[in-house]
């Protein structure tokens, strides 16, 4: 169990609220996608399609988040500790979201032929996504006739995401020196600039 001031500081953030927030603004300007209307949310519309909501959402979100997550590997004891709490982050809820995915596509499809004639993408669907890196967006049958036939397609950012939990593993033993952390910002400014 938490101990009683880790619950406080944990009550006491607002880091949920405000990643709950950015996390709506990527669901709203997303919503457009799926409707067809080209991803032009409302922010999109009143600036000519410069700038939509989930600019501001994806990437206020992966700023906190990465702050959080550089808070857990700071506090965590070893690196296989950080390790098992970044797989407990990711695997639970995907798992859930995977399993979900297909026992509704087989309730709402299936009087349907086309699910059945393709028996092992849905098996096909849960493994490769649990990789991480061999998504599968699709089952046969399944949207078919929806313009974007995807299940879930925020499946891509998960690998990303293990990704980045390893990249700051690699840097996190650089962090006190200073040269070296000037040198990988300016690299990094400068990979965004380009």
């Amino acid at each position: 169990t938490m101990s009683t001031s880790t619950q406080h500081s944990r009550k006491a953030n607002n880091f949920d609220i405000i990643r709950i927030i950015f996390a709506w603004l990527v669901i709203v300007s997303h919503s457009y996608v799926l409707l067809g209307n080209k991803g032009c949310d409302p922010l999109c519309e009143f600036t000519n399609h410069y700038i939509n909501l989930s600019y501001f959402g994806v990437k206020g979100f992966i700023t906190i988040s990465g702050f959080l997550i550089f808070k857990s590997l700071e506090r965590s004891p070893n690196v296989l500790d950080y390790l098992w709490k970044r797989v407990l982050r990711i695997y639970p809820g995907l798992i859930i979201v995977l399993l979900l995915s297909v026992g509704m596509a087989y309730i709402i499809y299936q009087p349907f032929q086309p699910f059945f004639k393709f028996p092992n993408e849905a098996t096909n669907y849960i493994l490769n996504n649990l990789s991480l890196y061999h998504n599968q967006w699709r089952i046969h049958g399944v949207f078919d006739k929806n313009s974007n036939t995807a299940i879930n397609g925020s499946l891509w950012t998960m690998g990303f995401e293990f990704f980045f939990y390893l990249v700051l593993l690699i840097l996190f033993p650089l962090r006190k020196i200073r040269p070296v952390i000037v040198v990988l910002l300016i690299i990094t400014i400068g990979i965004l600039f380009y």
